[in-house]
């Protein structure tokens, strides 16, 4: 299955999704993100830091994608299906591996842990953005 080049859009994407889980759930994401963040500090050769940057790639998206499944599915698979060139619909109705393959083409790409960052970085922003109160 191929999975087309990430975009700016897609930020804007899963920082919407990741709104829209709350709660536990969220703690839960942010001290995994956090934890995960720091094990990939420190002196390492690139292939070294290239394996554990994947492999964290995939830990991260692999969590990410559960609590998603949890708090935002459509959306979830909405987003497979444009990243796969396919309708959410025809997404869903795809082989049963599909969602499996595009989590793992995603978390092998070199900029995916960028993304991610981002991504969550914006949804930060966005975070502390409802917490302000509106002015009348």
């Amino acid at each position: 299955m191929e999975v087309r080049e990430l975009k700016t859009k897609d930020i804007f994407t899963v920082a919407k999704m990741l709104l829209k889980i709350s709660g536990e759930a969220r703690e839960e994401i942010s001290t995994l993100i956090s934890s995960k963040q720091k094990e990939t500090e420190g002196e390492k050769d690139k292939a070294e830091l290239k394996k554990q940057q994947t492999d964290l790639g995939l830990q991260i998206f692999m969590s990410l994608a559960t609590k998603l499944m949890e708090h935002a599915e459509d959306d979830l698979i909405s987003w497979f299906g444009d990243l796969t060139g396919m309708t959410k619909e025809e997404f869903a109705n795809s082989e049963l591996t599909a969602s499996l393959d595009v989590i793992e083409e995603l978390s092998e790409r070199d900029d995916f842990k960028t993304f991610l960052s981002r991504a969550y970085a914006l949804y930060k922003k966005m975070t502390v953005s409802e917490k302000v109160p509106k002015k009348n």
